[in-house]
């Protein structure tokens, strides 16, 4: 993206009808690719959620095995995001140290299973990524459409008479 926009800068900046014709065939594609993102995130959510889930699900089996501190590092960034705990949800007897903290002894015990909550959260958050995406992608569409007026303006003023004094 960064790169794509230092074309785009370059140039409007310059009048330079190369770099904004990259900027403009680039930000297309990048618009197409976030478009299409979007539409496979929505109708594969179940798919990526039950595949987040058996992330997860390994790394929880890694973490009890070995308890390695990167993992843990790793289950408590998914712990305290989702706010669930382990496989076994409020009664986690074995990764107990990476859940997030409670408040009370009913707080504790209602602390949900991450696998769950994990599909669920994809689920739930498909058509939110869904508007995002092609939000952005639109975003993109009216980039190139500015990029392609200015091209218009420039090749109109360099193909008009030069007056001189």
């Amino acid at each position: 993206m960064v790169i794509i926009s230092a074309f785009g800068d370059y140039g409007a900046c310059s009048e330079n009808k190369t770099a904004l014709r990259v900027f403009y065939f680039s930000v297309g594609l990048l618009a197409i690719a976030v478009i299409l993102a979007g539409i496979l995130a929505y109708f594969y959510s179940d798919k990526v959620g039950d595949e987040m889930s058996a992330f997860y699900t390994t790394v929880y089996t890694k973490y009890v095995n070995k308890e390695d501190p990167g993992l843990s590092v790793t289950l408590k960034i998914f712990h305290n995001a989702l706010h669930c705990c382990g496989i076994g949800g409020a009664l986690e007897p074995f990764a107990r140290d990476t859940c997030p903290s409670t408040k009370g002894f009913l707080d504790a015990l209602s602390i949900p299973a991450c696998p769950k909550v994990i599909h669920k959260l994809f689920k739930t958050r498909a058509p939110v990524v869904l508007g995002l995406l092609i939000g952005t992608g639109v975003l993109m569409f009216v980039t190139m459409a500015c990029s392609r007026v200015l091209m218009k303006h420039i090749r109109k003023y360099e193909s008009a008479p030069k007056h001189y004094n």
